[in-house]
Parts: structure tokens; sequence; C-alpha cells
């Protein structure tokens, strides 16, 4: 007997981070997004996934392409979400991890980040909420005070 919910499920959606910084760290270009791998990877791997860019602010030229470190906004060591994305990146920049789905919502701890909001884009264009962001305030009232 398997439980066949990841492969049902893995390939489910996309997840879709802005690049909130970037440095230069012993020679290593290092992105990080507004994530982390939970989003992306909870079960673990270090298998790279497929990925792209959205550049929605083309203010200056492209430099040309360079290979980034993306991690996430944790402060755990292991927080890579990509540990060699080909590319120009710019703050500001999205960066889509394809083949995601099972489990990346319900393992996300809520500590750092709340839980992103989830979109239906369907093939006409047309954009739906299907779950909204979550929220201290639905945390906290999970409590008795």
């Amino acid at each position: 007997f398997a439980e066949p919910g990841l492969a049902l499920t893995a390939d489910a959606m996309c997840f879709a981070s802005p690049i909130v910084s970037i440095k230069k760290v012993n020679g290593e270009l290092i992105a990080m997004c507004d994530a982390n791998k939970y989003n992306v990877r909870p079960e673990g791997s270090s298998r790279n996934l497929p990925v792209s860019i959205i550049k929605p602010h083309r203010n200056k030229p492209d430099s040309g392409p360079c290979k980034y470190i993306v991690t996430g906004n944790t402060c755990m060591e292991n927080d890579v979400l990509h540990s060699a994305l080909e590319g120009n990146l710019s703050i500001g920049d999205f960066v889509v991890f394809n083949n995601v789905g099972s489990y990346t919502f319900n393992l996300v701890p809520p500590f750092i980040q709340q839980s992103p909001p989830i979109f239906r884009i369907a093939e006409g264009g047309a954009i739906s909420v299907l779950k909204k962001a979550g929220g201290y305030e639905h945390i906290f009232s999970l409590y008795n005070t």
C-alpha cells in the first residue's frame, strides 16, 4: 500500500516569489526570495525545480546571465530554493517555481512568513483567488486568552 497523494499533486501549481535582496558572499551571488524552502520543496529534497524569471520592471538593461543561489527568508542555512539559477535577476523580479503543490501549503511554518494567497489563472487569463493569504490575526484567534 502506498500513499498516492504526492504522485497526484506534486506538480499541481506554480509558486512565484519576489526577489527582495541580492548580495555577493564569498564570490557567489545570493538572491533572497520572500519565501522559504517549505513553499517549494517541503519534503527537503535538494533537487532544483524548473524555474522561470518574470521581470516586471525593465528599468535597467540586463547585464548578461549570472549564476545565483536563491535562498529563502529564514535564518536556516539550508533554506535554499535553487542552488544554481542561471539568469539575470534584479530586486523586484519574480522567480516562478514550477511543479509544486503537494504539501507546500500545509507544511509552511507561520513563524516568519504567513501562508501566501493561492490564485487560479484560467485559460483566458481571468484571475480568481482560491485561498486568501494567512495572517497573524488568524493564528492568534486559535488560542484562548
